[in-house]
Protein backbone atom coordinates (compact mmCIF):
# COMPACT_ATOMS: atom_id res chain seq x y z
CA UNK A 1 0.00 0.00 0.00
CA UNK A 2 3.31 2.85 0.69
CA UNK A 3 6.24 2.90 -1.17
CA UNK A 4 8.04 2.45 1.99
CA UNK A 5 6.31 0.83 4.61
CA UNK A 6 9.39 0.53 6.79
CA UNK A 7 9.63 4.86 7.60
CA UNK A 8 7.84 7.26 9.13
CA UNK A 9 3.88 6.82 7.46
CA UNK A 10 2.56 10.03 8.83
CA UNK A 11 3.91 11.55 5.30
CA UNK A 12 1.30 9.31 3.39
CA UNK A 13 -2.56 10.56 3.52
CA UNK A 14 -3.42 7.39 2.35
CA UNK A 15 -2.58 6.25 5.83
CA UNK A 16 -6.03 6.69 7.10
CA UNK A 17 -7.80 4.10 4.33
CA UNK A 18 -6.08 1.54 6.27
CA UNK A 19 -8.55 0.35 8.59
CA UNK A 20 -9.14 3.43 11.11
CA UNK A 21 -9.83 0.96 13.70
CA UNK A 22 -8.38 0.75 17.10
CA UNK A 23 -7.81 -2.66 17.65
CA UNK A 24 -4.79 -3.04 15.19
CA UNK A 25 -2.67 -0.11 16.67
CA UNK A 26 -0.75 0.84 19.52
CA UNK A 27 -0.99 4.72 21.01
CA UNK A 28 1.40 6.84 22.99
CA UNK A 29 -0.86 8.03 25.69
CA UNK A 30 0.14 11.82 24.93
CA UNK A 31 -2.02 11.87 21.42
CA UNK A 32 -4.99 10.84 22.82
CA UNK A 33 -7.21 13.34 24.63
CA UNK A 34 -10.62 13.22 26.05
CA UNK A 35 -12.24 15.02 23.59
CA UNK A 36 -11.49 12.37 21.33
CA UNK A 37 -13.92 9.85 22.94
CA UNK A 38 -17.34 10.82 21.54
CA UNK A 39 -20.89 9.48 22.26
CA UNK A 40 -21.58 8.33 19.30
CA UNK A 41 -21.63 4.17 19.04
CA UNK A 42 -20.37 3.55 15.38
CA UNK A 43 -17.27 4.91 13.81
CA UNK A 44 -15.82 6.31 17.13
CA UNK A 45 -12.24 4.69 16.41
CA UNK A 46 -12.15 6.87 13.61
CA UNK A 47 -12.29 10.05 15.04
CA UNK A 48 -9.38 8.66 18.33
CA UNK A 49 -7.49 7.36 15.21
CA UNK A 50 -7.48 9.89 12.79
CA UNK A 51 -6.80 12.84 15.67
CA UNK A 52 -3.98 10.67 17.40
CA UNK A 53 -2.44 10.58 13.38
CA UNK A 54 -2.73 14.65 13.54
CA UNK A 55 -0.48 15.07 16.53
CA UNK A 56 1.75 12.16 16.35
CA UNK A 57 5.34 13.06 15.04
CA UNK A 58 5.86 9.57 13.93
CA UNK A 59 3.79 6.54 12.63
CA UNK A 60 5.14 3.18 12.31
CA UNK A 61 4.56 -0.01 10.56
CA UNK A 62 5.05 -3.72 12.44
CA UNK A 63 5.34 -6.57 9.72
CA UNK A 64 4.00 -9.31 12.57
CA UNK A 65 0.95 -10.59 13.54
CA UNK A 66 0.09 -9.77 17.74
CA UNK A 67 -3.76 -9.60 17.81
CA UNK A 68 -6.06 -11.58 16.45
CA UNK A 69 -9.62 -9.69 15.71
CA UNK A 70 -12.78 -11.83 14.78
CA UNK A 71 -15.71 -9.66 13.99
CA UNK A 72 -18.90 -10.85 15.32
CA UNK A 73 -22.57 -10.98 12.92
CA UNK A 74 -24.13 -9.68 15.79
CA UNK A 75 -21.67 -7.05 16.43
CA UNK A 76 -22.25 -2.95 16.15
CA UNK A 77 -20.50 -2.59 12.89
CA UNK A 78 -23.28 -4.78 11.78
CA UNK A 79 -26.22 -3.26 13.47
CA UNK A 80 -29.18 -2.05 11.57
CA UNK A 81 -30.58 -0.74 14.50
CA UNK A 82 -31.62 3.17 13.10
CA UNK A 83 -29.89 5.30 16.31
CA UNK A 84 -26.65 3.11 15.07
CA UNK A 85 -26.81 3.43 11.61
CA UNK A 86 -27.26 7.13 12.02
CA UNK A 87 -24.73 7.66 14.58
CA UNK A 88 -22.37 7.71 11.55
CA UNK A 89 -23.41 11.20 10.67
CA UNK A 90 -22.73 12.45 13.96
CA UNK A 91 -18.74 10.79 13.89
CA UNK A 92 -18.42 12.37 10.61
CA UNK A 93 -19.49 15.72 12.10
CA UNK A 94 -17.52 15.82 14.69
CA UNK A 95 -14.77 14.40 13.22
CA UNK A 96 -14.80 17.56 11.11
CA UNK A 97 -15.08 19.60 14.27
CA UNK A 98 -12.40 18.39 15.78
CA UNK A 99 -9.90 18.37 13.11
CA UNK A 100 -10.70 21.94 12.60
CA UNK A 101 -10.29 22.96 15.84
CA UNK A 102 -6.49 21.78 15.84
CA UNK A 103 -6.16 23.23 12.64
CA UNK A 104 -5.42 19.87 10.55
CA UNK A 105 -8.38 19.99 8.63
CA UNK A 106 -6.52 19.80 5.69
CA UNK A 107 -3.98 16.89 6.47
CA UNK A 108 -5.30 14.07 4.74
CA UNK A 109 -6.18 15.46 1.56
CA UNK A 110 -8.97 13.98 -0.37
CA UNK A 111 -8.77 10.84 1.61
CA UNK A 112 -11.07 12.23 4.80
CA UNK A 113 -13.57 12.80 2.00
CA UNK A 114 -13.57 9.42 0.70
CA UNK A 115 -13.67 7.35 3.98
CA UNK A 116 -16.50 9.67 5.08
CA UNK A 117 -18.40 8.94 2.15
CA UNK A 118 -17.39 5.39 2.58
CA UNK A 119 -18.51 4.89 5.98
CA UNK A 120 -21.82 6.74 5.05
CA UNK A 121 -22.89 4.74 1.88
CA UNK A 122 -22.08 1.36 4.23
CA UNK A 123 -24.87 2.53 6.13
CA UNK A 124 -27.09 3.09 3.73
CA UNK A 125 -26.71 -0.73 2.56
CA UNK A 126 -27.22 -2.14 5.77
CA UNK A 127 -30.26 0.13 5.79
CA UNK A 128 -32.22 -2.09 3.41
CA UNK A 129 -32.16 -4.85 6.29
CA UNK A 130 -34.50 -2.53 8.54
CA UNK A 131 -38.22 -4.45 8.90
CA UNK A 132 -40.12 -1.25 9.90
CA UNK A 133 -40.78 0.63 5.61
CA UNK A 134 -41.33 4.03 7.33
CA UNK A 135 -38.13 3.68 9.89
CA UNK A 136 -36.08 2.37 6.89
CA UNK A 137 -37.44 5.56 4.61
CA UNK A 138 -36.11 7.99 7.38
CA UNK A 139 -33.27 6.40 7.85
CA UNK A 140 -32.45 6.25 4.12
CA UNK A 141 -33.76 9.89 3.65
CA UNK A 142 -31.24 11.15 6.40
CA UNK A 143 -28.48 9.34 4.99
CA UNK A 144 -28.59 10.46 1.92
CA UNK A 145 -28.81 13.70 2.83
CA UNK A 146 -26.15 13.83 4.55
CA UNK A 147 -24.26 11.82 1.94
CA UNK A 148 -25.30 14.76 -0.96
CA UNK A 149 -22.90 16.90 1.53
CA UNK A 150 -19.85 15.10 1.03
CA UNK A 151 -17.46 16.29 -2.31
CA UNK A 152 -16.91 12.70 -3.53
CA UNK A 153 -17.84 12.61 -6.97
CA UNK A 154 -14.12 14.31 -8.23
CA UNK A 155 -12.46 12.21 -5.21
CA UNK A 156 -8.99 10.65 -6.50
CA UNK A 157 -9.78 7.64 -4.57
CA UNK A 158 -13.94 7.53 -5.81
CA UNK A 159 -12.57 7.07 -8.94
CA UNK A 160 -10.28 4.45 -8.58
CA UNK A 161 -12.81 2.41 -6.99
CA UNK A 162 -15.36 1.01 -9.54
CA UNK A 163 -17.61 -1.22 -6.65
CA UNK A 164 -18.03 1.87 -4.77
CA UNK A 165 -18.98 3.88 -7.81
CA UNK A 166 -21.64 0.96 -9.00
CA UNK A 167 -22.65 0.64 -5.51
CA UNK A 168 -23.05 4.40 -5.11
CA UNK A 169 -24.78 4.85 -8.33
CA UNK A 170 -27.68 2.36 -6.88
CA UNK A 171 -27.59 3.71 -3.15
CA UNK A 172 -28.10 6.99 -3.66
CA UNK A 173 -30.35 7.33 -6.32
CA UNK A 174 -33.60 6.95 -4.74
CA UNK A 175 -35.93 5.48 -7.12
CA UNK A 176 -33.31 2.40 -7.76
CA UNK A 177 -32.76 2.06 -3.54
CA UNK A 178 -36.39 2.16 -3.53
CA UNK A 179 -36.71 -0.17 -6.40
CA UNK A 180 -38.30 -3.71 -5.03
CA UNK A 181 -36.38 -5.95 -7.31
CA UNK A 182 -33.02 -3.82 -6.25
CA UNK A 183 -34.38 -3.98 -2.35
CA UNK A 184 -34.28 -8.33 -3.19
CA UNK A 185 -30.82 -8.29 -5.02
CA UNK A 186 -29.34 -5.63 -2.00
CA UNK A 187 -30.95 -8.14 0.77
CA UNK A 188 -29.65 -11.14 -1.01
CA UNK A 189 -26.05 -9.79 -1.27
CA UNK A 190 -26.10 -8.94 2.21
CA UNK A 191 -26.73 -12.49 3.05
CA UNK A 192 -24.86 -14.20 1.05
CA UNK A 193 -21.55 -14.32 3.07
CA UNK A 194 -19.11 -14.91 0.11
CA UNK A 195 -20.56 -12.17 -1.85
CA UNK A 196 -20.52 -10.04 0.96
CA UNK A 197 -16.75 -11.30 1.46
CA UNK A 198 -15.70 -10.48 -2.10
CA UNK A 199 -16.59 -6.82 -1.57
CA UNK A 200 -14.94 -6.53 1.88
CA UNK A 201 -11.94 -7.78 0.45
CA UNK A 202 -11.77 -5.50 -2.99
CA UNK A 203 -10.91 -2.60 -0.10
CA UNK A 204 -7.60 -4.10 0.74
Amino acid sequence: FFPDPTGNLKRYPELILVKPALWNKLFRRSVISEDTFITSKIGEDMVITLLAFAKAKKVIYIDEVIYDYIPAETGLTNSIQPRNLLDIIVTCQTLETLLTKIDRQQLYGETLPFLMFTHVLYRILRSELIKEEMVRRDVYQKLHGYLSTIEYRHNPYYKKKIHYRLANAVLATKALYHCVLVRAFIRFFLTNRTLYRIFKLLDH
